[in-house]
């Protein structure tokens, strides 16, 4: 040691100093692991008072450096820095595997960090490329947005239900849908899949029944596995969800079960639920007490006519628990509501508050800004005709690139085009050929899936879908040469 190495008049405390030098002696082994060190003998060493030696010890004590104990003085104690010595790093793996939460797949999970990415071309998603000019309402929108900013004190007003002035414009637009409801029976939320969540977290448990379609967004989803839940797919046709398959099931079940249902151009294969299907599932629920979630995410995006009416417009007995969103068309404002029972919204807001879950109220005022001012609904019908032209400007890439190869929705114009290969192509692996185009494989929306890929015509540049569908073409042909 170096008597040396204590600045009297440095700002830096002896007590510190001398700390930061002992550490170094026993970190470099200069001073072996178990030597006792003397308070007196150190004091003498480096000339200071005996308290400052005490307070040294006291920080190395605090580091596990050092054990004190009555009547044996205090002994160097390397044991809890062996690791650091020796280079070791925390081993992660027995909390990563304890945890509840179930990780994706990686096929599942090497598509979402892409699409999370900087790919060259996006051809899935459930967005809209900035050149549908979406920023041109919401500019509008937001000079209202400063007034109020600037007249009233919303933005200090933090309610875990959403904002009071958002949820009572939320009402007439639900009424406009055929839904009767108060303010007082929604809830702000983030966006539709967490609302799913949130609702699973509150109302459901582990061994209960948890049916969904598919092919689904939530097939990406492990919160039910990692509840515990007994997750059962129903498949779809042409006229949705097989209600069929789905009251099969719940004949042979016992126990409380929820169904979940997009039945309004689904996500992702833009099929809307047959009235004759609606009325027997809903039939099948109400006789057995069976709650539905209602996942009404994409209700505003349509080209020729507007969706079938909601379930819950025709729900008599508060049994459908309704989200509706506007995420899907402004890609900025990520905002969806819940629609439910106040016995329901009650446990939601509970678990949403202790959770700390808030939706941004500046995004609640630009949203209720949106559908107040009619400005949500003059866009989309000034667009549609622009969408329809994009949509007919993909189709002719298809045709472009596929068109001896796959087949595709030629005579539906709907969101998500699914684009399906003749021969036996495996699109996963295809996927992941790629590597700078962000595509949904169909194994993405269902584990048995490997020969579609979901196409959002909206989601990028005509520029940047074309070079996204030349790619599916090459890597197709350098696979299966065809």
């Amino acid at each position: 040691m170096n008597d040396n190495e204590l600045k009297r008049n440095g700002p830096v405390p002896l007590y510190t100093q001398l700390a930061a030098i002992l550490r170094d002696d026993i970190r470099s082994g200069r001073v072996k692991n178990g030597s006792r060190l003397s308070q007196r003998t150190l004091g003498e060493k480096y000339g200071v008072s005996k308290k400052t030696v005490a307070d040294a010890f006291g920080i190395l004590e605090s580091e596990g450096l050092l054990i004190t104990k009555p009547k044996s003085g205090s002994v160097v104690n390397i044991s809890c820095w062996l690791p650091v010595l020796e280079g070791r790093t925390q081993e992660w793996s027995p909390y990563i595997d304890m945890g509840r939460h179930i990780a994706a797949e990686e096929e599942i999970y090497s598509s979402m960090r892409l699409m999370s990415s900087e790919p060259k071309a996006r051809l899935s998603g459930s967005a809209i490329h900035k050149g549908f000019n979406y920023s041109k309402p919401i500019k509008a929108a937001l000079k209202n947005v400063i007034k109020r900013m600037d007249e009233t004190d919303e933005l200090n007003n933090i309610n875990t239900m959403g904002l009071p002035a958002f949820r009572r414009t939320l009402a007439r637009h639900m009424e406009e849908r055929g839904i009767l409801c108060g303010p007082e029976n929604i809830m702000v939320t983030n966006n539709p899949v967490s609302s799913v969540a949130m609702i699973i977290n509150s109302l459901m448990r582990g061994g209960m029944k948890f049916f969904h379609e598919t092919p689904c967004i939530l097939n990406s989803c492990t919160f039910g596995k990692s509840m515990g839940l007994d997750v059962r797919r129903i498949p779809m046709d042409s006229e949705g969800m097989r209600h069929d398959i789905f009251i099969d099931n719940i004949r042979k079940i016992s126990g409380k079960s929820i169904l979940y249902v997009n039945p309004a151009n689904q996500y992702p294969t833009g099929v809307s639920l047959s009235k004759g299907r609606r009325d027997a599932l809903m039939a099948a629920c109400v006789s057995r007490g069976i709650p539905i979630i209602e996942n009404d995410m994409l209700r505003d995006f349509y080209i020729d006519r507007p969706h079938p009416r909601p379930m819950k417009s025709f729900d008599k007995n508060g049994q459908v628990i309704y989200i509706g969103s506007l995420i899907n068309t402004w890609v900025n404002i990520q905002v969806s509501w819940i629609a439910a029972e106040p016995a329901v919204l009650k446990k939601l807001n509970d678990v949403k508050a202790q959770n700390e879950i808030i939706t941004n109220t500046l995004t609640q005022l630009t949203a209720d800004e949106m559908l107040k001012s009619g400005l949500y609904r003059e866009y989309l019908d000034e667009y549609r005709p622009i969408f329809r032209e994009r949509l007919y400007a993909v189709k002719n890439l298809f045709e472009k690139y596929f068109k001896n190869t796959a087949e595709w929705n030629e005579d539906s114009n709907i969101y998500y085009q699914r684009l399906k290969f003749r021969e036996p192509v495996n699109t996963f692996k295809v996927f992941k050929r790629l590597r700078d185009v962000a595509v949904h494989s169909g194994y993405f929306f269902d584990r048995d899936d490997l020969s579609h890929f979901y196409i959002n015509p909206f989601i990028d540049s005509i520029e940047n879908l074309e070079y996204g569908l030349s790619r599916i073409a090459e890597a197709v042909r350098e696979l299966y040469g065809i």
